[in-house]
């Protein structure tokens, strides 16, 4: 799937949940639920994960490459601290839809 493509999955997919909830939502590359439909969609390599989200590189740099073109907004989210001690990291980039002005 051309890049273009993957970054209006991403965005649409963002549209629907936004639809469906009354609070902004958000999505980082731990979401395994969103890794899933995404690697699914996309037919994207990734490297299996027993516990937590698949690990999509290019999950990853679709998401921050529509942040660079001001079409998400980002802010970090933090990890548990039990969980960094198990190979995760501390904190990860967490998406959003950018408010329409």
């Amino acid at each position: 799937m051309k890049p273009a493509d993957r970054e209006q999955w991403i965005l649409a997919w963002l549209r629907k949940r936004q639809e469906l909830s009354a609070t902004k939502w958000r999505v980082d590359v731990l979401d395994a639920n969103f890794v899933d439909m995404y690697i699914d969609a996309t037919k994207a390599t990734f490297k299996p994960s027993c516990f937590g989200a698949h690990n999509c590189r290019q999950l990853g740099r679709d998401l921050s490459r529509l942040y660079t073109q001001g079409r998400l907004t980002r802010c970090t989210a933090g990890i548990s601290d039990g969980l960094c001690y198990q190979g995760f990291p501390r904190w990860v980039w967490s998406y959003a839809l950018k408010e329409q002005a």
